[in-house]
């Protein structure tokens, strides 16, 4: 059978590293600016990243695509059972001793406005988020995520919190939506099932 990998850790090629030099937000950055080192696998060495940012439009095409490729070919072979894929919704830096060396996905750029929009989406407008959160935010466009929880836990729970940790888990779901989808469009037939590991916290 295949099990394919966790699409946190993508392949990593020459022309995608350049791409990520132009452009930094394709790579996860955790809340306190680091970033995962890029690794060699297998006996030919091949170049993977664990830390491809999800939210970036861009990444997500690249994981669309190619698992509609790996799909295609490996989906409707009789020689395989495809039985799905594992991931994770944190960022895993090794060799880092704070917190761990684990941090919480969303930090980068496009990870913050996706979850300012997710709470326009949550919230009428923002007088209604200020009245249940007790705040005065001016608007969803400054709502900063909190801190990260594997370097400054929180004190207490609070309306930001709680909807930056619902946030977390509705933003993975959906990725993990976009490869489901993508994995059909290539082996329509094929059943599929994604088995989030016991790091999606």
């Amino acid at each position: 059978h295949m099990l394919f990998g966790s699409y946190y850790a993508m392949p990593f090629p020459a022309w995608l590293q350049k791409k990520v030099e132009e452009d930094p937000d394709m790579l996860l950055i955790s809340g306190d600016g680091l970033q995962v080192e890029s690794r060699q696998v297998g006996a030919e060495g091949k170049t993977i990243n664990d830390g491809m940012n999800i939210n970036h439009p861009f990444i997500q095409q690249y994981a669309r695509e190619s698992v509609e490729a790996l799909a295609k070919q490996f989906g409707q072979d009789t020689a395989y059972v495809v039985a799905g894929w594992e991931d994770n919704n944190i960022l895993h830096l090794p060799g880092v001793t704070s917190g761990n060396g684990y941090r919480t996905v969303g930090y980068n750029p496009t990870g913050i406005k996706a979850f300012r929009e997710y709470l326009a989406s949550r919230y009428e407008n923002i007088a209604e988020l200020n009245t249940r959160w007790k705040t005065d935010y001016a608007s969803f466009s400054v709502v900063d995520p909190p801190a990260d929880k594997w370097l400054i836990p929180a004190s207490e729970a609070g309306g930001l919190t709680y909807e930056w940790e619902r946030f977390s888990r509705m933003n993975h779901l959906a990725y993990s939506r976009l490869l489901k989808k993508a994995y059909h469009a290539g082996s329509p037939e094929t059943p599929v099932m994604i088995d989030d590991s016991h790091f999606l916290l």
